[in-house]
């Protein structure tokens, strides 16, 4: 029974970290786009990177307790694509 309660606030605590990379690498994406940075484009395209990789390592979690950070990890790829899409529609005009 403990071990399996260890198991599970570890993957608690893993979820929360996943959750917290995927939320930094958006933010950052952001920024960069924002501030008109001319290697946004690049900037956007590794933070989605982290983001889908986040966004992943979620997805394969147990279900349960982790439910809504997954949401949160699947939002903020979501968001870091969606920057994505619109700074390459943004450069090619």
């Amino acid at each position: 029974m403990e071990l399996q309660e260890n198991d599970q606030s570890l993957q608690t605590l893993t979820a929360i970290r996943l959750v917290k990379k995927s939320k930094e690498a958006y933010n950052h994406a952001a920024t960069t786009v924002e501030n008109g940075s001319p290697i946004a484009e690049e900037i956007s395209q590794a933070c989605f990177q982290i983001c889908l990789e986040c966004s992943n390592l979620l997805n394969a979690m147990e279900e349960g307790a982790t439910d809504e950070m997954r949401d949160l990890g699947n939002l903020n790829k979501l968001l870091c694509e969606q920057l994505l899409m619109g700074e390459t529609s943004l450069i090619k005009e």
